[in-house]
This record gives C-alpha cells, structure tokens and sequence, in this order.
C-alpha cells in the first residue's frame, strides 16, 4: 500500500480550452429505458433560496370550529391570518359616547369580540398568528364608513391597542390595513387626502397611528409589523416609498405584504419585484408574506372550483406553493380556510355538507408528508419541461425531495436525474406519495429502487393527470450535514464530502461560524472540527450522529476535516465551493513547448464558474479549466499540480474523472498520482 501525496493533471498538445467538470467514479446509467414525456432534472448542491414553512397558511376567515382548525392544522398548515374588522368591535356606541365613557364603553370587556376571539383557537391550537387591523367604526371615520380614514387619532390608537392588548403573547406579526389601494377598502372622501385621490399618503398615515398604538403596548418589540396588503395595480411603489421616507414608520416597518390573485401566473416576479424596491430604499431582505392568494379575487368567479372545493384544485395549489418555495416567500395564505358561509359561497375550505377540499391533499403531502412544513428548507435548481410544474429541496431534517405537478388532464410518465445526492454509490429507494382524485397523499404510493452512480440518480415516476406527486429520496448519505439547533433543528448545511474545510468553505456551504449544535456522520467517518480557522484551537471528534456536541463544542466550529476511514470512495470533488478545493491554482509543476492559450498569460489550471460565461460543466457551476499551446510537432507537456491530499492507495484503488476537452487536441489529457514512496502512477 502507497499513500498519495499530490493529485496532478497532465496535459499534453492541446489548443483550447477543456473543462474537467468533476472527479467521479463511473457512469450515469438510468433505470429505465423507455421514454417519459416529461423531463425534471434536479441538483442537491445549488441552492437557489430558502423555502419557509409558513408558506402553508391560510386566511381564517368564517371558521371558529375547533374540529375543522385541528383537521386543518393536522393536515399541514402551518400559519393564519386573523383579520380584526373594528368596526363590529363597537358598532353600538358613537363618537361623544366613547369620548365620555358613556356606560364604560371605554372597557374592551364590552365590547363584541365575537368576530376576533377564534384567534384565541387558532393559537390553542399551535398556529402562528398574523393580525390584521382593518377598518374603523363608521362614528370614527370622515366619510362615515367602515373604511374611512380616522378623524380622531387618539381614539383610534386607543381601541387598537385594546385589541393588540387583548391577543398579546399570541400574535407574531401584526398586518395594517387591508387593500388600501382599493377605494373601496380605503375611502377618502371627507379627509385631507381626498384631494389628489392621495391613497398612499393616508395609508402612511394610517401605518403609523396603528404601530404606534402597538409599540405602546409591545415595548420589547416581540411582534413583527408590516403591510400594505395591497390588491394589486400599478402604483404600489408609492407606498412603500412613503413608509420608508416617514422616520416614524421606517424603522416599524419590518415585512412586505400583498395579494395575488392571477390564476396560474408567476408570483416569483412580483416578490422580487417588491424586494428590489425595498433594498434600493435602504432596506433590503424585507420578509415578504403574500397574505391573501387564489385563482380569482372576482366574485363572479369566487364560487368556482379552483377557487374553492373543486377537484382541480390540488395541482393548482402545488403549482402556486412551487412557484413561492422558490423564491423565498416567508409566508402565504390562501384565501380562505373558512368554512361555507350561506349567501357567501366564495373562496371557502369547506363545501356546505362540511366536507373539506380536495386541495387539502397537496397542503398535506408537502408540508407533512415531504417535510417542508416542518422548518426552513433549501430549495434547490431545479429544471423540467413537459409537465407542469417541479421542485426539488432538501428539508429541514436533511432529507432530499421533489414535488411533481400535472394539472393536464392525461396522466405524464416523468423522467427524473437527481444530481449530487451526496449517496453512497450502490442501491438506494425513492418514496413516492400522491395527491389526487383518488389518493389522499396519507400513505405511500410506492417505493421504487434506484441506483446511485456517481451521486446521481436517474428514473421515472408517474404523474397522474391534476395531481401533486411527492418523493423523498433514502439512501446511505456519502456527506456530513451540520445543523443549527441540537437534536437536528433549525436551518442545515449543504452536504461536505471528505477533505479539509476552511471557514470561507464551510460558510459557501452553508455553515456559518460558531453557528453549529448538531450533526450527521456516514457509517465509518470521522469529524474533526476546530475551533480556530485553518484548523486551529481546540479539536473535537466525532464518530457518529451527535444531537448535542456538547458545551464546549456548541457554536464553536471554524474549521473541519472530514475523513473517510473505510470508504471505498477515498476523494472526490465537484469544484464547488462547499466541496474540496485545489490545493494550488495555475501551478505548473513541470513543462516543455507548452505556452499560453493567449499571448501574454501562462498556461492555466484553476476553478471557473460556469455563471454568465460560455464555460461549461458536468454538474453544479464549477469546473476546473485547463488551458495551454502546444509549440512543438515533437514533445511537448505541462505538468500541473492540483491537490495536496494523504489517503492510502491500493492495488484495488480505482481512479475516475470527467472532462469536457473542447477541440480534438484537448483530448490528451490524464491524471497522475505522486505517492509519498516516489511511485507515480505514470510509471506504473
């Protein structure tokens, strides 16, 4: 046996540029051979965004019943919204009544809190909160309406925080207002913003009145506040512009908020569109929350099936959920999840005999059955054609996952290659669940088995027409995760194959500095994390799945080496950042009529990203580039060296590497290992 200690490229007559995409061992071979009519192509090691479970909530409009908020809590759902309509508060009373206490009207006690308290249950029932304070007492407003702007700041602010008083301790965000772009939600008429029809300029004003009511009373600030809850229409700018150009509101105002209501229209678009106006205001990373969302807000069309109980539906609410899981949307709530109200039939959860919706089986798959409901994921890359929707993440608990949606009315067999699985080469299984028509995504569809080539997994799973079809993927997992939280909790790594990380690398892969509590080892690995960069400080070890890394180790971690002691894959890289690096970058250990590919550099031999150039790469958005000229018809070489390594080398020891030469000359290419006994493999 031989220890290796250089990893080296060689290089020989070649005039253009190649590209080894990554060190792997073996081929990609699919489990199947006939064709599918759809493709989804997903990789486990390009984040795109972090997927929030507040994503599955709903508006609880119309539903107090105890039963049906634990169905729906039981079946994923996560958050609601309670909207605090004031003026049912105190629509027996007037303005001189309340301003001289008559029959203590001043006392929240009397008042008819009949149209709030479910939050109360809700809240029981281990919801997290949003409420919304909307509307005025008509005796209260300048245009004697419901939605008319306050004429006595002092009394408005007053019966706010009464409310907020009443729900303290069980709301986390607090939402003012609802639809002020609307002029039906906000009327002007009588107050000073009516002249220039100044919505905005009311709605600023209405913000600060209802969070100062509310900081009065949450000095520590525990609640988050946020709006405009706006409808739609062209002109939202102006209302944030006016928030964050007020002083007394700029620093209350903590998260973005609006509807959609565009069929099967992208939302991606307009929460980037909200962030980037709030980032180029000073306030970037706003959490953004779509706090109403269904295929039509009409009432012409409330009462249709997509709307409301309607088989068609389920994959509607897959493809809506997809699209804000990969943007990041914090949260969202579909509108309603209330029960069937007679003479209102629109939007609701529940048909009129009290059955629940059909959508109720998608809410279920994703955030139970496939995790996502269950802590912060990471949303991966994920590309597909010929179906209608897809998402690849990996959850909270480190599981990887995908979520299929047909909202075609013919079933679609899917052709599916999950890359960098960070599975052990071999035989591993993917669980599939399905909500459809006629399967209510409680139990599992099928287990397939699979095989792991180089990480990558290719099959076909069937996609029934108008349904969501979830999978996790299990396996025996070939990288370390580190966790935020003890016992596995809070947000998780990218997975780290073996090799020695750097603080810089850990962060590109997910773990921050002292931020690490738990973490998950393969079978036969070992762990060491310091407590200084560059493996310096105190070192721990750990052989095994550790849900408490102990006192001193806790949030202590700034550098790692991960060893593999009985693996037969002793290397192996992708260029990423969260993998192994080289060692050295454009090091030419050894040359001979090799110059540069162009006049005035030397020949090269480093990472490149595959991002807005013409590189290309097998996997992920790195790849290793080579390049030279060769000036010699007789012998010519370049030698560079790439990886400093210390792994043991057998007679059974295998070596496999992709490259991409990209003319016929790049073709001469080879790898050499350098042993520490003086054995190259060249020789060999």
């Amino acid at each position: 046996m031989m220890n290796l200690k250089r990893w080296q490229v060689k290089a020989k007559r070649f005039l253009s540029t190649g590209l080894i995409a990554c060190m792997l061992i073996g081929m990609i071979v699919p489990t199947s051979v006939y064709a599918a009519s759809g493709t989804v192509n997903i990789d486990y090691n390009n984040t795109i965004a972090t997927g929030h479970p507040a994503v599955f909530g709903g508006v609880g409009n119309g539903n107090s019943n105890p039963a049906k908020i634990q169905e729906l809590k039981d079946s994923g759902f996560k958050t609601v919204r309670v909207e605090a309509w004031i003026e049912h508060l105190l629509d027996m009373t007037n303005y001189n009544d309340y301003k001289n206490n008559v029959n203590n009207i001043q006392n929240p006690d009397n008042w008819n809190w009949s149209g709030i308290d479910s939050l109360n249950i809700w809240y029981d029932k281990g919801y997290e909160v949003m409420l919304l304070i909307n509307g005025a007492p008509e005796w209260l407003t300048y245009s004697g309406t419901i939605a008319g702007v306050p004429k006595d700041w002092a009394v408005y602010e007053d019966i706010v925080k009464k409310i907020f008083q009443r729900y303290q301790g069980k709301v986390t965000y607090v939402e003012v207002w609802n639809e002020p772009d609307n002029q039906y939600a906000l009327n002007l008429n009588g107050s000073p913003y009516q002249e220039g029809n100044n919505h905005p300029g009311a709605y600023n004003e209405i913000f600060y009145h209802v969070t100062n009511a509310v900081r009065s009373v949450d000095i520590n600030k525990t609640v988050k506040l946020g709006g405009p809850a706006l409808a739609g229409g062209t002109g939202w700018p102006a209302y944030v512009t006016y928030i964050l150009d007020d002083s007394r509101n700029r620093d209350n105002f903590e998260f973005i908020s609006f509807h959609v209501y565009n069929g099967t229209g992208n939302i991606s678009n307009a929460v980037n569109d909200w962030r980037s106006w709030a980032a180029d205001r000073g306030k970037p990373n706003l959490p953004v929350f779509i706090t109403e969302w269904n295929d039509d807000a009409s009432v012409q069309k409330g009462g249709d099936g997509i709307n409301t109980t309607g088989n068609e539906s389920i994959s509607y609410v897959g493809i809506k959920l997809n699209d804000m899981l990969k943007v990041g949307t914090e949260g969202s709530y579909i509108f309603t999840i209330g029960e069937y109200q007679t003479g209102y039939p629109f939007w609701q959860f529940y048909d009129q005999n009290g059955n629940i919706s059909p959508k109720i089986k998608t809410y279920r798959l994703m955030s139970n059955k496939l995790g996502l409901g269950d802590g912060d994921s990471s949303i991966k890359n994920t590309s597909y054609s010929n179906i209608t929707s897809a998402l690849g993440a990996i959850n909270s608990q480190g599981e990887k996952i995908g979520v299929l949606v047909n909202s075609d009315t013919v079933d679609n067999t899917v052709s599916i290659t999950l890359k960098n699985t960070g599975l052990a080469n071999g035989t591993a299984s993917i669980e599939v669940y399905e909500a459809s028509v006629n399967n209510d995504s409680n139990t599992l569809r099928e287990t397939k088995s699979v095989t792991v080539d180089n990480g990558t997994i290719s099959t076909t799973i069937s996609v029934p027409a108008n349904s969501v079809v979830g999978f996790k993927v299990k396996g025996t997992d070939s990288r370390v995760f580190f966790y935020q939280d003890g016992n596995y909790g809070g947000t998780v790594s990218s997975g780290f194959g073996v090799g020695n990380y750097t603080l810089t690398q850990l962060v590109a892969g997910g773990a921050q500095n002292d931020w690490m509590s738990s973490l998950k080892i393969p079978n036969g690995w070992t762990v060491e994390v310091y407590q200084n960069d560059n493996f310096g400080g105190t070192k721990w070890t750990f052989t095994s799945n550790t849900g408490d890394v102990g006192a001193n180790c806790n949030d202590n971690m700034s550098s790692v080496k991960i060893i593999n002691n009985s693996s037969t894959n002793l290397f192996n890289t992708g260029f990423e950042d969260n993998e192994t690096l080289p060692t050295w970058a454009d090091s030419v250990d050894g040359i001979n009529n090799v110059s540069g590919y162009l006049s005035g550099i030397n020949p090269e031999c480093s990472i490149r990203s595959i991002s807005g150039t013409n590189e290309l790469a097998h996997s992920g958005t790195k790849a290793l580039m080579f390049s030279g000229t060769d000036t010699s018809t007789s012998t010519s070489f370049c030698y560079y060296k790439v990886f400093d390594v210390n792994i043991n080398i057998s007679t059974t020891t295998k070596l496999s590497y992709w490259f991409m030469p990209q003319t016929n000359n790049a073709r001469y290419l080879s790898v050499d290992l350098i042993c520490t006994d003086g054995t190259t493999l060249r020789d060999i």
